[in-house]
């Protein structure tokens, strides 16, 4: 595990629950939260279609899929011998029954997002619930996307933080808002922040999506982990969960 010069210099995080405000955490590697069944069924084989993704935050705010062919594969084995959510690009997502204020506040969140996008292309998107051209219509919508050729994206309503990403490239992402800035690192390092000049008045009432936009465009390429909070946690908390996770995943 990576740490922070200094012997017992801070607390580190040695897992999400360690964190207060943790909403959701969806977990890929852990073969005992995917199911062949929305309701539940039997455990996902090697290579099998997943209908369900259970949360292991103990909120129990699940994702399924009632659609046979547009469910994605559990790959084993595939980051650092830890299996992933593998989604075609095409129609492969998992939807939720919960919306943005079931996990966020309007004025602070922070979300991580273990990911590796096979092909970039336009709304490319790991996880949101609309495209940044459609954040004055639903209101205070997502918070990371591969968005276009050489982009990655973290918004909210007229707020946006890039970052350079050729794909094919495993990346932990962390997206903080804290009721002003907007700010995203990525594998740790800063990718910058931008000041959030307007808010939508209520949260977004879409229901949020793994791998798949309001917009309807589609991810292509692997899902290891999401985790998300209801709060801005601190600058340890983030670099703590980060090398976690970084090294769960084998990410350098």
């Amino acid at each position: 595990m990576r740490c922070k010069a200094g012997l017992f210099s801070r607390f580190v995080p040695l897992s999400p629950g360690d964190i207060t405000g943790l909403t959701g955490w969806w977990d890929a590697s852990d073969s005992s939260t995917l199911f062949d069944a929305t309701s539940g069924g039997s455990a996902v084989a090697t290579d099998g279609s997943v209908a369900r993704i259970e949360d292991k935050s103990g909120n129990n705010r699940h994702f399924t899929q009632t659609t046979a062919g547009a469910r994605p594969l559990r790959k084993t084995g595939v980051q650092n011998s830890l299996d992933v959510l593998r989604l075609d690009g095409s129609d492969d997502f998992l939807q939720s029954s919960f919306t943005f204020s079931n996990i966020f506040t309007l004025t602070q969140f922070t979300c991580f997002v273990v990911a590796n996008a096979t092909t970039i292309s336009a709304s490319n998107f790991v996880r949101t619930s609309a495209p940044p051209a459609l954040a004055d219509t639903f209101g205070f919508t997502g918070f990371f996307c591969v968005h276009n050729t050489n982009e990655l994206l973290s918004f909210a309503q007229f707020s946006e933080v890039t970052d350079t990403y050729a794909g094919s490239a495993w990346l932990v992402v962390a997206v903080t808002f804290n009721g002003s800035n907007l700010s995203m690192t990525v594998n740790g390092s800063s990718a910058g922040s931008a000041a959030l000049f307007s808010i939508g008045a209520s949260a977004n009432s879409a229901n949020y999506a793994i791998g798949r936009s309001l917009g309807a465009t589609f991810f292509n390429g692997d899902v290891g982990e999401i985790i998300t909070y209801n709060q801005a946690i601190s600058t340890a908390d983030r670099e703590g969960l980060e090398s976690v996770l970084m090294d769960k995943w084998a990410i350098t």
